[in-house]
């Protein structure tokens, strides 16, 4: 399941942690393809064998203008997908069809996952 974070942004661009879960195998990852509104990090419990998957950089400071949304007060609250900016401040997320591959995290699926919010 994919979850949205931030409920600031409705309809806009959003950071996502994308799960899937199977018998064998969890796969994750923090996804920016669809835009970022906050930094998020997903740990999983079994710290020897998984990877931590992260995007722990504020991009609204580096978002470009033209990709910039702002609440009704004019403060920027997401960023739409950018991935020249996106890949530099969080290489160890999603940001494009490559990446996807480089940075989905695979682990043992009896693993539990705490996910932190910035």
């Amino acid at each position: 399941p994919e979850v949205p974070i931030g409920s600031e942004v409705t309809n806009g661009p959003k950071t996502k942690v994308n799960f899937a879960f199977s018998d064998t195998e969890d796969s994750y990852s923090v996804s920016l393809i669809e835009g970022f509104n906050l930094p998020i990090k997903v740990i999983p419990n079994d710290s020897n064998n998984c990877i931590v998957s992260t995007c722990a950089a504020n991009i609204l400071r580096a978002c470009p203008l033209d990709k910039q949304v702002a609440n009704s007060v004019g403060d920027v609250v997401a960023c739409q997908n950018s991935p020249l900016v996106m890949v530099r401040l969080c290489p160890l997320a999603v940001v494009d069809e490559l990446s996807s591959t480089l940075n989905t995290r695979h682990c043992n699926s009896a693993t539990s996952y705490m996910v932190i919010l910035f």
